[in-house]
């Protein structure tokens, strides 16, 4: 994560944000859905849950029981949206990629989730700040695809460029000076520190 920093600044700098990260239990990162659209691969997830739902199969439920792996989440899907419709076009797992053909038959072609009515949030453009929970952190633009069983009726983008969980160059300034480190090394760290936790505003 800190490439531009070197000797005791760049050490102690890299303790701190271990601490951060680890503190949050996170040892190894959660598996996170894939979406293909207009070219680009992003991470996508629900509005209010870690994932998106897969259609169940013995196959599907044998991967969860035996795969060796320390990320939870196997297997996670990876979908495509191309004309107005959200596709299922493959899972994967520590292990690699899976193909549908293998947990759900038939020709492996991708399948258009109808089972899926829900907003599906993913990003485009420059990375502004990492989560420190494993997650995408926050871009430049939030885009919300409305899906109705499968078919994408809306699209919304957000611009993040204000978004005030971004530790900006006085956030960073202070965060330096209360670890006693030199505040000249500031704006090499913007786009580095994780994002910070904002707390939602009291009813």
């Amino acid at each position: 994560m800190i490439h531009a920093l070197s000797g005791t600044l760049s050490r102690t700098l890299a303790g701190l944000l271990a601490a951060v990260f680890c503190s949050a239990g996170h040892a190894t990162l959660p598996l996170l859905d894939r979406v293909e659209y207009q070219g680009q691969t992003t991470i996508v997830g629900p509005q209010d849950k870690p994932w998106l739902a897969i259609p169940r199969s013995d196959a599907v439920q044998a991967i969860r029981r035996e795969d060796n792996c320390s990320a939870i989440g196997a297997p996670r899907a990876i979908w495509r949206i191309s004309d107005g419709r959200l596709w299922l076009t493959g899972l994967f797992g520590c292990g690699g990629s899976i193909s549908l053909k293998s947990v759900y038959g038939g020709s492996g072609e991708p399948m258009l989730a109808e089972w899926i009515s829900e907003p599906l949030v993913t990003y485009r453009g420059e990375h502004l700040c990492p989560s420190e929970m494993g997650g995408p952190g926050i871009h430049e633009t939030t885009l919300i695809f409305h899906v109705d069983k499968g078919v994408v009726t809306k699209i919304s983008e957000t611009d993040n460029t204000n978004h005030p969980a971004i530790p900006d160059l006085a956030y960073i300034e202070k965060f330096l000076r209360d670890n006693r480190l030199d505040v000249k090394e500031a704006k090499s760290l913007l786009g580095r520190l994780p994002c910070r936790r904002i707390e939602a505003s009291k009813p």
